[in-house]
């Protein structure tokens, strides 16, 4: 799922190597192209992302897609002429389609209790990492005359899902899935795995979140298990409508356009030299990093809505103030003014659309229409993107601050959306936050269970305040 964010500062950076540009002659329309091609791969992946993953299980769909990825970085790698980096491209699009919802999915499903939340979006950490790395790497590639310098680099986004497969040989399948299956043995041991042999009432707490996931998924199994249940009942017609915001809006806000022309942006304000460029472009993505890892910890502490709120008004101002320099100009001071103002909304993007785009959606679609519903969701985020990503170099072409002005006018309709739908959902379990649109949990604990655990939650509440 890295490879995200390996191929968007690829990309990014491979647009300032005169090489690169003079081999497949690029102009606006073919960079937007080359970017955009990515987005038709992830939405043809879109409607049987769902079903692979329920069928098949979260672990080999992306192993599947793993494998799909180093096929099309080979194609991309190798490429002869323009069709043939479009072609890999597309595929490898296509395997971050599914890896997109097959990833955060199985952590989420196989994290303990309310730490599931925390996790999951923790392993959002990778994505700026890569992105420092690929930035590095392109530094040293900018001033060599061979075309392997730059085939190099796109050979290099298949370290990613080879790693990614190494690892799943050694992680557990989802115990909610198995559950769903119909394996319950193997659940129960997948969760005795993710608690410590030494943790407090070990024994209870493993029967507690046992007990919740089987009793809501038998729940579920009573009711339309089809894709068209996702929009059967009003709660779920909600869940899904939220799910496929939160997608829009991460596309559309900026925050997943901006990082593919960030060079074009900084010419647009006066940045035009092209090593001042490249180590701007590294200097973002290594800030990327630590916007990401303090938007974890806001979202822990002040929880996804409240972080959704506050960040994408901090964009939309920086949005405002974007358009003001580059229609002023980059004399008088202004320039420094502008790459000033893209730090502080590369911050508020990566500390909270980058998180939450990937694991919102998860978190609040119910288990039998998480694989379905986050699918779908990503599919009219890409529709969005890949309109976006084509236009969006001829916008600051042909309309320079005025498509920052449009943006931004959106963003602050983004903030009002959020405000009357969204839901905070912060300190609950994936089965807990049933209760935020059905009114009630779909799970009855013993009596035993429930005060044991209500005993344990005061301790650790009290030692925290201690």
């Amino acid at each position: 799922m890295v490879n995200f964010s390996y191929d968007a500062g690829m990309i990014n950076q491979l647009l300032l190597s005169a090489n690169f540009n003079d081999y497949f002659k690029l102009d606006s329309t073919s960079i937007g192209l080359i970017v955009a091609v990515v987005n038709v791969g992830n939405l043809l992946a879109s409607p049987i992302v769902g079903p692979l993953m329920d069928w098949w299980g979260r672990k080999k769909a992306i192993w599947f897609s793993n494998f799909l990825a180093v096929i099309g970085v080979a194609i991309q790698a190798s490429a002869q002429n323009i069709g043939m980096l479009l072609a890999g491209r597309a595929i490898l699009g296509f395997s971050l389609g599914i890896s997109g919802v097959c990833g955060p999915t199985l952590v989420a499903e196989t994290i303990q209790g309310r730490l599931y939340s925390l996790t999951t979006n923790s392993s959002m950490l990778g994505l700026p990492l890569v992105g420092v790395i690929v930035s590095a790497a392109c530094i040293s590639m900018y001033n060599s005359g061979s075309a392997w310098a730059w085939r190099g680099i796109m050979l290099g986004e298949a370290i990613c899902p080879l790693l990614s497969s190494l690892f799943l040989a050694c992680t557990p399948e989802s115990p909610r899935w198995l559950l769903f299956k119909n394996r319950p043995e193997e659940a129960r041991q997948v969760l005795e795995k993710m608690h410590h042999t030494k943790e407090v009432d070990r024994d209870v707490l493993i029967l507690k979140e046992f007990e919740e996931m089987a009793q809501t998924i038998q729940f579920e199994r009573q009711n339309d298990e089809t894709t068209r249940a996702l929009v059967a009942k009003p709660s779920d017609r909600r869940r899904f409508l939220i799910a496929i915001l939160t997608n829009v809006f991460y596309q559309t806000s900026g925050a997943n356009t901006l990082p593919y022309f960030f060079t074009p942006v900084l010419s647009s304000i006066g940045v035009t030299d092209t090593n001042i460029i490249l180590y701007v472009n590294l200097g973002l993505t290594a800030w990327g990093v630590c916007s990401l890892a303090s938007g974890l910890w806001m979202t822990c502490r002040l929880g996804s809505k409240t972080i959704m709120l506050t960040n994408t008004c901090l964009m939309t101002i920086c949005l405002a103030l974007l358009a003001i320099f580059t229609a002023l100009g980059p004399d008088g001071g202004r320039g420094h003014g502008a790459l000033a103002t893209i730090f502080i909304f590369w911050w508020a993007s990566c500390s909270c659309w980058m998180i939450l785009e990937y694991t919102y959606p998860i978190e609040i679609l119910r288990f039998s229409l998480r694989g379905k519903g986050t699918a779908l969701a990503q599919m009219v985020g890409y529709a969005f993107q890949l309109t976006i990503n084509y236009t969006l170099p001829m916008a600051l072409e042909k309309i320079s601050w005025k498509f920052y002005v449009i943006n931004a006018s959106w963003d602050a309709l983004i903030v009002a959306l959020i405000w009357l739908l969204f839901v905070e959902i912060k300190g609950r379990t994936l089965e807990e936050v049933d209760a935020l649109f059905d009114g009630d949990v779909h799970f009855h604990l013993t009596q035993d269970i429930e005060i044991i655990h209500g005993i344990r939650e005061e301790e650790s509440m009290s030692e925290s305040k201690g």
